[in-house]
């Protein structure tokens, strides 16, 4: 074992990893994006997380501080949106599951800060349709698309976990 006798061997062994670390934050902290705040006219878009591909009956659409969330009250007949900062406009449009659009109409506030809207689901659209959301906040612009499979809220126990009257 005269591989651990030589010092500069024993050395390389202990700084290299201390190194390796240290270089990994050094690149990150050098490259990354720094953030911004939403520039007036801009457009930017929402990204649609995971909860919107499955039957979990809500929908959240992030672009980093920015957050919104889709869901449908129990009688799966209304649409309502929740969002982090107050818009001055929400649009929704559809495309029903044979191609077809739908019309996008303005969702209505349900409050007076304008962070929830609401919208009655036209009856030709079911989960297999598309939405495509715009939002406009503070002079900037959100949009998004995605299913509508999340509307059908379905628990393997075939209960409704979201209210408490149950």
């Amino acid at each position: 074992m005269r591989f651990f006798n030589n010092k500069h061997t024993v050395s390389a062994m202990i700084v290299t990893p201390i190194l390796t670390v240290l270089a990994y934050f050094a690149v990150d902290f050098m490259v990354k994006d720094k953030p911004h705040a939403a520039i007036d006219g801009q457009a930017y878009p929402l990204i649609a997380q995971s909860n919107c591909r499955f039957t979990s009956g809500q929908c959240d659409l992030v672009n980093a501080s920015f957050k919104s969330n889709l869901s449908v009250q129990s009688n799966q007949a209304v649409l309502v949106l929740n969002v982090s900062h107050a818009l001055q406009n929400a649009t929704i449009g559809f495309v029903d599951s044979n191609g077809a659009e739908v019309m996008p109409v303005a969702m209505q506030p349900l409050n007076s800060d304008n962070t929830h809207w609401t919208l009655d689901i036209p009856e030709r659209i079911d989960s297999a349709a598309t939405a495509r959301l715009a939002l406009q906040a503070n002079n900037a612009f959100y949009y998004a698309e995605t299913q509508l499979r999340f509307i059908n809220y379905r628990t393997a126990f075939d209960k409704d976990f979201r209210s408490n009257d149950q």
